[in-house]
């Protein structure tokens, strides 16, 4: 990987070329197998090797592969845990930087070459995995205004991005990581993005069509369910897609399902909660 001469290296072949080493880190990673162990205090989150495997899996995000499989090779087993966990979120916060606000592919790149020096210089990235103050601030307004559900692209941000936080509370209050396949999960608009004549309930609560359209589409309206369950949901009352949300796996989606109703004053709360906490686990204050 050369940034200054224009060359690339395709990242699944750079992890083809890694595997073929014999790496059982890189092997297992590959494989979905690969857990980061638990965080050493209590104060820092526990980076999620599934939400780089996902952001990865992204046109925005291939080229963080690179140097997140070089901080597998070189510090997996060098013992000290806390250094590698601040690493890993570190990579997470470039990747949602990358993933949010339209970086570039030649200054992506450049980012992950000054990782990889950082790492094969020191031991150890630090500088290049910081935000500025203005790339913080573009990351914050981006979680706040971009409409995630209306095109596949958003839905697929979103879908990782609500991957990390219901990971983040299911290790928070010490229960396992959720097993579910990423694959087989959908993204569910809690409010429909469709409001026909025959849906009172939807339009009682949401009278004003310009105000449905500011907020169907935002991270706070949107929720993790299997395809089984998102085609049950579909475009039911409130009333008959709680069940369906009550009983995922994931916290969040369970929240949206416990709320009385899903009236604009939910969406906003809801929608400021999300946006508070990927804050938090990514330090973007």
């Amino acid at each position: 990987l050369n940034s200054n001469e224009g060359a690339c290296v395709n990242a699944f072949t750079f992890l083809d070329d890694f595997v073929a080493r014999g790496s059982k880190q890189l092997h297992y990673f590959r494989q979905s197998e690969l857990v980061v162990p638990s965080a050493p205090a209590d104060d820092e989150p526990a980076p999620s090797l599934e939400f780089l495997r996902q952001a990865a899996g992204l046109t925005q995000g291939q080229e963080l592969m690179i140097p997140l499989l070089e901080l597998l090779r070189t510090q997996w087993d060098a013992g000290d845990t806390l250094k590698l966990h601040r690493q890993l979120i570190g990579l997470e916060r470039v990747a949602v930087l990358h993933m949010l606000t339209g970086v570039k592919l030649p200054n992506r790149f450049s980012r992950c070459v000054d990782i990889l020096g950082e790492i094969r210089e020191s031991g150890e990235a630090s500088k290049a995995l910081d935000l500025t103050y203005e790339e913080r601030a573009a990351c914050r307004e981006r979680l706040r205004t971009h409409k995630f559900g209306s095109g596949k692209v958003g839905r697929d941000q979103a879908k990782a991005i609500l991957w990390r936080l219901n990971e983040h509370l299911n290790l928070k209050n010490s229960q396992s990581r959720v097993q579910s396949v990423p694959n087989t999960l959908t993204i569910e608009h809690v409010l429909p993005q469709k409001i026909g004549p025959e849906s009172r309930d939807w339009i009682e609560d949401w009278p004003e069509e310009e105000l449905r359209s500011e907020w169907v589409h935002c991270i706070g309206n949107l929720a993790l369910l299997n395809h089984k369950s998102n085609s049950k949901a579909s475009n039911s009352p409130f009333a008959v897609k709680q069940t369906v949300l009550q009983d995922s796996p994931f916290p969040l989606t369970r929240e949206a399902g416990s709320a009385e109703a899903w009236r604009p004053e939910e969406v906003q709360a809801q929608h400021q909660r999300l946006v508070t906490l990927a804050t938090e686990i990514w330090r973007l204050g």
